[in-house]
């Protein structure tokens, strides 16, 4: 198997079945979309508890949120690279590469958003799911390479 193509080529050739197969890395996939779940999980908890702790040092609520998803995302970081991807990791990348994948799921909540009538939780899941296909994608071939 060949090296691993880079982002400028699959967006300037395009992407292909074969050139799709190498860059994902074949059976290695499934265990780096589990070691991602895993961690992601972690990001939650941490997140959600670093939240209720600052909240019950009588932190604002808003800036509260903001430090929680910082420690989040530094726990992303760290624990992909170690556990996930087995990779250095480039730290701007990875920020851009978040930013991408929630505006994404940003639009697809509000594009989605009539659907709440059904259940709020429809647009919300929907979002969620581009989010996390998009930021694996992009962590896989372009921040942990």
């Amino acid at each position: 198997m060949g090296p691993r193509p880079r982002l400028r080529e699959l967006l300037r050739e395009g992407i292909d079945p074969p050139v799709l197969k190498r860059l994902l890395g074949g059976a290695m996939i499934y265990r780096q979309i589990l070691s991602y779940g895993l961690v992601g999980i972690s990001n939650t908890l941490i997140t959600i508890a670093s939240i209720a702790l600052l909240t019950a040092m009588r932190i604002n609520l808003i800036l509260a949120n903001a430090i929680g998803f910082a420690i989040g995302l530094a726990n992303s970081f760290l624990w992909n690279e170690r556990f996930t991807f087995k990779a250095k990791g480039a730290p701007i990348p990875f920020l851009i590469s978040f930013a991408i994948a929630y505006c994404l799921n940003l639009a697809a909540l509000l594009l989605l958003e009539p659907l709440s009538h059904v259940s709020p939780l429809v647009p919300q899941a929907i979002g969620v799911g581009i989010y996390v296909v998009t930021f694996f994608v992009l962590m896989k071939i372009w921040v942990y390479r």
